[in-house]
């Protein structure tokens, strides 16, 4: 997961349109993804997919959310395609 997390948080750094542009916003749109479980921590959420777990802010934790369980090879190729 921290692998996941760190590839998606890298690549919106570089291109913040990533996270801003239509996948992010689409993504933001849908809310959290109903397979995660979410609970509030101080002014962050806790999102968790099976046992793993991340805390994050209510936007990235809901783009987040639909990225954690998809494999590392499908989330390069995501921003792979976006990147274009």
């Amino acid at each position: 997961m921290t692998e996941k997390y760190l590839i998606w948080n890298w690549a919106t750094a570089a291109r913040s349109d990533l996270a801003s542009g239509p996948l992010g916003a689409m993504l933001a749109r849908q809310g959290f993804d109903h397979n995660v479980d979410v609970s509030k921590v101080d002014t962050e959420y806790k999102i968790c997919l099976h046992e793993d777990c991340a805390i994050l802010s209510v936007v990235d934790a809901t783009i987040f959310s639909h990225l954690m369980a998809k494999s590392i090879e499908q989330l390069e190729r995501i921003i792979a395609a976006l990147a274009k």
